[in-house]
């Protein structure tokens, strides 16, 4: 019994002796990564929110990159808090309209007589009995009343013209058709570009449910007519919020010469959810597609089929394209494909992206840091706070808000290295499990060998 005693403190003294290398090697050297930022908490809570900007994602690379660590290099377990999906149910329903009416006097046929006598003049308009005043449209009301919903857009329909035209209208709504409130205005236009037509009648508006809308438009279309709209209900309560990030384009590798291409790096694996040109100069318009990739050379997958952008002015009027929104996309790489090399001179790619956060506990010795860029293991998000914390009710566990200081150099390039040194470290941890191994099994032989000598 003795011998075994002595097996099982042995097997447990180099356990624990191994738990104390592994327990050593805990704190992390700030200069294994390529940058820092300190972060500048309000007051001492036990959680904090870190924001994720642009440039922790371009210089973070990734979130298995990324650390937090305590003033003496301790990392602190944390994870994303991601933003719920802006996606919500969408209900359309088409009103028709009704159009308000003023009376024009159109004086061409009329006669005009000026008489004066004893220092007074007389003017005096005459217009032929079969001539009446031309009626001009100068709005179209909505009745909105029997809409459930709060209206977000509304799409203008009208008669098909068959020639160009662009115009801004107005959005008014009002409860009873006398105070009216403005709620949106946007372009309203038919353009032929690069051989597509391009209509463009959706408004967006800050409506409110029920009541009435009032149209106006800031000039007079000849024949325009407004058919209908469609009213366009949103069931959203919580709209995330998003920031944007511009970035003009690398310099281009070697493909296929005949392919006219502009490619973009973010830097890290932006959780991208729209994108769009930026097209300098006014009056620019590029047919397009975008595809993104982990690296310049692919593999390239599509992200948006080949389509018209546009930024263009008319009759005094601007009208743009809208973003291309996409499904989360964490991509490093972008390559936008042209039609034309004229059309890929100087333009930027836009891409917007969802304003998420980096939830840690602050268990550790103040001042804390957010460093990013590494090759070690040791980086990156703690999947068992995060499930420990999801089970937390949000109103108790007193998560304040942390700033994000200036960016600092640490390591810089040389941390993202693979090291050339002799791995002492790793060596002499093998020489200590080896020389447990034998230990372990002489005391078994030992233990054998009395066992055996005992029955005979």
């Amino acid at each position: 019994m003795m011998i075994r005693r002595n097996l099982v403190h042995a097997i447990t003294v180099w356990a624990a002796l191994i738990s104390g290398i592994a327990i050593a090697s805990e704190a992390i050297d700030p200069q294994k990564f390529v940058v820092g930022w300190p972060l500048e908490l309000p007051s001492q809570e036990a959680f904090y929110d870190v924001p994720i900007t642009s440039e922790v994602y371009q210089h973070g690379r990734s979130l298995s990159e990324l650390a937090i660590l305590d003033a003496n290099g301790k990392p602190m377990p944390f994870y994303r808090v991601t933003v719920p999906s802006p996606i919500a149910s969408e209900n359309q329903t088409t009103l028709g309209v009704s159009p308000i009416y003023v009376q024009q006097d159109d004086l061409s046929g009329a006669d005009l007589s000026i008489t004066t006598q004893g220092g007074k003049t007389d003017v005096v308009v005459t217009r032929s009995a079969d001539e009446a005043p031309t009626p001009e449209v100068t709005a179209f009301i909505v009745d909105a009343r029997e809409v459930e919903g709060t209206p977000v857009a509304i799409e203008l329909s009208w008669e098909t013209l068959d020639r160009p035209f662009m115009m801004t209208v107005s959005i008014d709504h009002s409860d009873d058709l006398t105070l009216w409130r403005r709620v949106g205005s946007g372009s309203v236009a038919s353009l032929a570009i690069d051989g597509a037509t391009v209509t463009h009648g959706r408004i967006e508006i800050s409506g409110r449910q029920g009541g009435y809308y009032r149209l106006q438009w800031n000039r007079q279309v000849s024949d325009w007519w407004l058919n209908s709209v469609v009213l366009t209900t949103s069931a959203l309560t919580t709209r995330a919020t998003f920031d944007e990030v511009t970035l003009s384009p690398i310099s281009t590798p070697t493909d296929d010469p005949q392919e006219i291409s502009l490619y973009f790096d973010v830097g890290g694996a932006l959780p991208t959810t729209s994108v769009d040109l930026v097209l300098p100069g006014g009056n620019r318009w590029a047919n397009a597609s975008i595809q993104s990739g982990p690296s310049p050379d692919g593999p390239w997958r599509p992200v948006v089929s080949r389509q018209l952008f546009y930024d263009i002015k008319f009759e005094g009027e601007r009208l743009s394209s809208e973003a291309v929104s996409l499904r989360r996309a964490e991509t490093r790489y972008w390559k936008v494909v042209f039609s034309s090399k004229s059309q890929a001179n100087g333009v930027q790619l836009r891409l917007d992206y969802p304003e998420e956060k980096l939830r840690f506990s602050a268990d550790g010795v103040p001042p804390y840091q957010l460093v990013g860029g590494t090759l070690l293991d040791e980086a990156g998000p703690d999947s068992t706070f995060a499930a420990v914390m999801n089970t937390l009710d949000p109103e108790t566990s007193n998560v304040t808000e942390a700033k994000l200081g200036g960016r600092t150099t640490l390591g810089g390039l040389a941390a993202l290295e693979i090291p050339t040194e002799f791995p002492w470290r790793t060596i002499i941890l093998w020489l200590v499990l080896l020389v447990a191994v034998l230990v372990i099994g002489y005391m078994v032989v030992r233990l054998a060998r009395d066992m055996f000598t005992e029955k005979t």
